[in-house]
């Protein structure tokens, strides 16, 4: 400890003690940082936070998404990594234009999501008005399907 007077003041330092060298300075936290994403990924990662936040905004339990075996699947995915599988249901809707092979990848492309999957031919939706409207005439917000198929 050292006294100084300055103008009739007196003053105390008590000097710091030192740390030993032999001690390491305390980690310090390592803050988290998402990784950078290529402009697609970033795009994807975009969309599945937009499907997500859509449907539980809107208090919805599942969806159910038409698949024809072609690009449309891509939705399919989607929807299955932004709410899960057990969330997401694929309607398949053939018609007499799609060849067997079609329908096929259709169902497998539903499987291979786990996703649970309907088959009902366009036609049936042909007697609805569109938009699709319920016995009141107020728009349908789901349509139930029988637990048959896989």
């Amino acid at each position: 400890m050292s006294a100084h007077r300055n103008g009739g003041t007196t003053t105390s330092r008590t000097p710091l003690p030192r740390p030993s060298s032999a001690t390491p300075p305390p980690a310090r936290p390592v803050p988290s940082v998402a990784p950078v994403l290529d402009e697609l990924a970033e795009v994807y990662a975009g969309l599945v936070l937009g499907v997500r936040g859509y449907v539980r905004k809107d208090g919805l339990e599942k969806v159910c998404l038409g698949v024809s075996g072609g690009i449309d699947s891509a939705l399919v995915l989607l929807a299955v990594d932004a709410l899960g599988a057990g969330h997401v249901e694929a309607l398949l809707m053939p018609s007499r234009y799609n060849s067997a092979e079609t329908r096929a990848d259709a169902r497998r492309r539903a499987d291979n999501l786990g996703v649970r999957s309907h088959e009902i031919s366009i036609f049936w939706f042909a007697g609805f008005p569109v938009p699709l409207r319920g016995g009141t005439g107020a728009p349908v917000r789901a349509v139930a399907f029988p637990r048959t198929g896989s």
